[in-house]
């Protein structure tokens, strides 16, 4: 078998960003409104990590079609030689971290839609509110008086 130190390396470096990536999906449950935004996009840039991590790893293992299999979780894990299985361990832990993810997306998205209801109805209740009704009052007189004073300046 070739030399599996860089694809273990790799294969590392994929795991490591998915548990980042996954520290920070949990986050995104917890953090505070003001900070969802910043959450958010710390998540984009370790995705695109991650992304690029199993893109390298890919390539790595291109070449061999049972190194390929080991990173897919195709092949047969009772004959798998004891030097891949190292291997194997990495890409069930990937597979789990981004399994425990995809439970938690409907989670984050039930947030975000109770975050944005909640914005709606304080939009609502100013809206709605006595003050805001008299600053319509207020424009709508503004706009009204400013139209017939400049009526009234007309030039002879």
């Amino acid at each position: 078998m070739n030399d599996l130190g860089p694809v273990l390396a790799a294969a590392e470096e994929k795991l490591k960003l998915i548990r980042q990536l996954e520290r920070e999906t949990n986050e995104l449950l917890e953090a505070p409104f003001e900070s969802l935004r910043s959450c958010l996009e710390r998540r984009q840039a370790t995705l695109e990590g991650y992304l690029e991590a199993d893109r390298r790893l890919k390539e790595l293992c291109s070449g061999s079609e049972k190194l390929g299999a080991v990173i897919g979780l195709k092949c047969d894990f009772g004959s798998l030689p004891d030097e891949l299985k190292p291997l194997l361990e990495l890409s069930l832990s990937v597979r789990a971290a981004a399994n425990r993810i995809l439970r938690t997306e409907p989670e984050i998205a039930a947030r975000l839609e109770r975050e944005k209801a909640e914005i709606l109805k304080n939009i609502e209740s100013l809206n709605a509110s006595s003050s805001a009704a008299a600053n319509k009052y207020y424009r709508s007189f503004g706009t009204a008086s400013g139209r017939e004073a400049h009526e009234n300046n007309k030039t002879i």
